[in-house]
């Protein structure tokens, strides 16, 4: 069911694979979109979502806690969902590639972790100066999107700096930034809507995903070692 719909949202050249993953390989991406989900519903609830919000004057108040927050609060309930989905989807397979439990847990949420940072970082450094703010766990899941692109669709295995893969992630990060202005742009147009995407953050998180990713994936044959033919789906 993942593989189909994975294949549906993401497209069939990047994102599918021929190696298995199992019902574990998508524990840890849960937990952090459960976590996600609920800390949406507690800001809201307190009306405090943009208080997590990372900014340049957050940070000379000396709030580099939203260094991490910033990760699990969102804009929207649609903002929210299409993270909290590709999460998942993407989490999934990266995960299954990246050892056992718990070192494949681990593995993960640093590349998650530090993909968010990163693209923080990214963000700030291209808008130093202004008061412009960002929150969200974006820049996380396009560093997962990046580490996911290291990976060979049939063997599993790493794969150069550049490759196909390099320039089949660089086209998928370069529509979806079309497409997500065209859509902005039209709900500006029409609706009176104005929204901005962090695409700063973005980069900076697939850069950090796409040049760790294979610090942490092991070779092909010990994973698949790993796994259990019966919870293939």
């Amino acid at each position: 069911m993942f593989r189909k719909l994975a294949r549906l949202l993401l497209g069939d050249s990047l994102f599918t694979r021929e190696w298995s993953t199992t019902t574990r390989d998508y524990w840890v991406p849960a937990l952090i979109s459960g976590l996600i989900c609920i800390a949406w519903v507690v800001l809201n609830v307190r009306g405090t979502m943009t208080f997590w919000a990372i900014s340049w004057p957050v940070l000379e108040q000396g709030a580099f806690a939203v260094l991490l927050l910033h990760m699990v609060a969102h804009g929207g309930l649609v903002h929210l969902v299409l993270n909290c989905t590709v999460l998942l989807l993407v989490g999934g397979l990266l995960h299954s590639r990246l050892g056992a439990l718990p070192i494949a847990g681990l593995r993960f949420l640093y590349i998650f972790v530090g993909s968010g940072v990163s693209g923080a970082l990214a963000f700030l450094a291209l808008n130093a100066g202004t008061t412009q703010s960002m929150l969200g766990a974006s820049g996380a899941i396009f560093g997962l999107v990046a580490a996911l692109a290291r990976v060979h669709p049939v063997t599993g295995d790493s794969t150069p700096i550049v490759s196909s893969r390099t320039w089949q992630l660089a086209g998928f990060f370069t529509l979806n930034h079309a497409a997500l202005f065209v859509l902005l742009g039209l709900l500006a147009f029409f609706w009176g809507k104005v929204a901005v995407v962090a695409w700063e953050a973005h980069l900076g998180g697939a850069i950090f995903g796409f040049l760790l990713a294979p610090v942490f994936l092991p070779e092909a044959d010990d994973v698949q070692a790993q796994a259990d033919p019966t919870e293939e789906r």
